[in-house]
């Protein structure tokens, strides 16, 4: 048997309860963003990005501090772009610094190899 009024009393508190769910987890999805820049900051020092990408390893920082800040002072949506920008700018510094290495180990082959060369060419023929 339906009852018609207990369905929509329920549709009501359903969505009273997701817009509530919503509400209290903007915080908690700061919280979790601020985690994964945390990471993604910390990733890129690993990475020597403060000596090949020390700007953007900076500025990932500085972005992380600032959701920090939002964080407590309860602006959750600035806090959470901020904390998305860190991690962005993180992840940058830590690409560059991979590059900045692979040009490096690039360059110390391509020596190797004319250094080789050299060697062979001064070979005597037999």
């Amino acid at each position: 048997m339906k009852y018609p009024g207990r369905t929509s009393g329920h549709l009501t508190a359903m969505v009273l309860a997701c817009l509530l769910a919503g509400c209290a987890g903007d915080g908690s999805l700061l919280a979790e963003k601020i985690k994964v820049g945390e990471s993604a900051v910390v990733a890129a020092r690993e990475s020597s990005a403060s000596v090949s990408a020390a700007a953007e390893l900076k500025s990932a920082e500085e972005k992380l501090t600032a959701a920090r800040a939002a964080e407590v002072e309860k602006e959750y949506d600035a806090g959470v772009r901020l904390a998305e920008e860190a991690q962005v700018d993180a992840d940058y510094a830590r690409a560059r610094a991979t590059a900045s290495k692979a040009r490096k180990t690039a360059e110390e082959l391509r020596a190797n190899v004319k250094a080789l060369k050299k060697e062979v060419e001064s070979m005597p023929l037999q």
